[in-house]
């Protein structure tokens, strides 16, 4: 190959590759994928995560399943759609969840059903997801039942260990399958039934 050869071949590549990094440029990025964004911005399949907090709060212990139901205002069937860190100025929780409806209940059977956020509709809530919370881990796009109080427009997880369960495919067949985080508590058939989680 005479020097002109050579030179024409290193241009030629030289071009070949310039081209190749325009197009993934320009088609956002060559690579492995990364997770789906959710409709928010927030990666789906990620790790709910807001601010990082060893703070030990002094939640109330349930016995039961009916003594959770009892305490709270709602229970809501629910994806998580994104999790961030709530503003500075809010303390008593560490992360906004916000997340789409998928069924809902009155906890307390003397509360108005008047209010109930309806199925897609998508609700914040003030929730915990650092480890000093006792809350488990959750996951962007994951389906849960929460336990919730309701007051002045505002949502907020109930004691985290034991208020939020797991929804899965083999939760829909059975129930009982989902345990809290604490392993303490499971959802019940009746729940499950009037939340519509077992039709779903």
């Amino acid at each position: 190959m005479n020097n002109l050869t050579a030179h024409s071949s290193r241009i030629i590549r030289s071009v070949a590759a310039l081209t190749a990094m325009l197009l993934c440029t320009g088609l956002a990025g060559c690579g492995a994928p990364s997770a789906t964004p959710s409709q928010t911005g927030t990666a789906t399949d990620s790790t709910c995560k807001g601010r990082d907090s060893q703070t030990q709060y002094d939640w109330p212990w349930y016995d039961s399943i009916e003594d959770l139901t009892a305490s709270s205002d709602r229970i809501v069937y629910a994806r998580i759609t994104s999790c961030a860190k709530p503003p500075t100025r809010d303390t008593g929780y560490d992360t906004t969840i916000k997340a789409e409806v998928l069924g809902t209940i009155n906890g307390n059977d003397a509360d108005s059903t008047d209010g109930l956020p309806q199925s897609g509709d998508v609700i914040s809530m003030h929730g915990y997801t650092a480890s000093g919370s006792g809350a488990g881990k959750l996951t962007v796009g994951g389906e849960y039942v929460f336990f919730l109080s309701y007051h002045d427009g505002t949502y907020a997880q109930l004691t985290p260990a034991l208020s939020t369960f797991p929804v899965t495919d083999a939760v829909k067949r059975e129930p009982a399958a989902s345990a809290n985080a604490d392993g303490s508590l499971r959802l019940t058939d009746d729940i499950a039934a009037r939340l519509g989680l077992t039709g779903a």
